[in-house]
């Protein structure tokens, strides 16, 4: 095979613009197609064979072999050549699906903060892979921020999948209800996604009066979340409620707090967890970070840093 570097880059680009599946040359010097190419006229380029890649019907490249020394190839050789493009074209699609989704998932996410007297509000969501079932929520409704950050057990598209649905359901019902009433209604009308063993949904959800700093919130198992008040102690919001999918019959009912002039929510999901040997860390790493951040976007970005 060619050493180094494709020296028989310009040819490939001669195979997706071919009428034929598939075709390969022994001597390319012979071939007009190849005389021209300067890895032929310098005798690197003694056998070339080609095979075009078509994603979604779209012509897309070519999965190429190609030699310094004349080859032949056998009938099984060029079928192994078309099966090796197959898997690649496979993967290409399904690459840019996920792509697709991604950008899907990025799109039901909040575009912009929400405009709060006395508050500063920002969010990040990074997924670990291209898609993924972490995702927040926010917006404001009579005079409450309703915010929701949430973790569907699961990565890949089957979690992001079921994370678009979860987010749909709750920002509906809390639009609609008071936040308990919200998050039993929005978990039964779900019901039917957890029928898979080990699929379910952490999740923290808060209704924030904004006028009085007065917050309502539930904990459906989530744990990751806490206040920090101007002097950098911290204490934990904590609920005693499962994720959505393990007790289909419950009921979810809300904790009240208070968020005073100069304290700071914050809530993370379990990824963030994973940078520290000792999760009780984190809460300390929190304070830190919270008491050097100017502004709540800088913040979220100097956790995700």
């Amino acid at each position: 095979m060619l050493p180094g570097r494709c020296r028989a880059r310009r040819a490939c680009a001669t195979t997706p613009s071919g009428r034929r599946t598939r075709w390969w040359c022994r001597m390319p010097g012979g071939d007009e197609r190849f005389s021209h190419k300067a890895a032929v006229r310098a005798g690197v380029l003694r056998f070339y064979a080609g095979q075009p890649l078509d994603v979604n019907g779209e012509r897309v490249g070519a999965l190429c072999i190609a030699d310094d020394s004349p080859r032949e190839l056998s009938e099984e050789q060029v079928a192994l050549l078309g099966d090796l493009a197959h898997l690649v074209e496979v993967e290409l699609s399904r690459t840019r699906e996920l792509w697709q989704a991604a950008e899907v998932q990025r799109r039901l996410l909040p575009a912009t903060s929400p405009d709060l007297p006395g508050f500063d509000v920002a969010g990040r969501c990074v997924q670990a892979r291209v898609v993924g079932g972490d995702f927040f929520d926010w917006h404001v409704t009579d005079g409450h921020l309703q915010l929701v950050i949430a973790d569907v057990m699961g990565k890949g598209l089957s979690a992001a999948i079921l994370a678009a649905s979860v987010r749909a359901t709750l920002r509906v019902a809390t639009r609609f209800n008071p936040l308990d009433v919200a998050v039993t209604k929005a978990a039964a009308s779900i019901a039917d996604d957890f029928e898979d063993p080990g699929t379910f949904v952490t999740a923290f959800l808060v209704s924030l009066d904004y006028r009085t700093g007065r917050l309502e919130y539930i904990d459906a198992g989530h744990g990751l979340a806490i206040i920090i008040d101007a002097s950098g102690e911290a204490r934990r919001l904590i609920g005693e409620y499962p994720p959505f999918g393990i007790d289909l019959g419950h009921a979810w009912h809300t904790q009240e707090g208070v968020l005073e002039p100069g304290e700071t929510l914050i809530a993370v999901s379990d990824g963030f967890m994973d940078f520290f040997d000792d999760p009780w860390d984190s809460i300390g790493a929190a304070a830190e970070v919270t008491a050097k951040a100017t502004s709540a976007s800088g913040l979220v970005d100097d956790f995700i840093d």
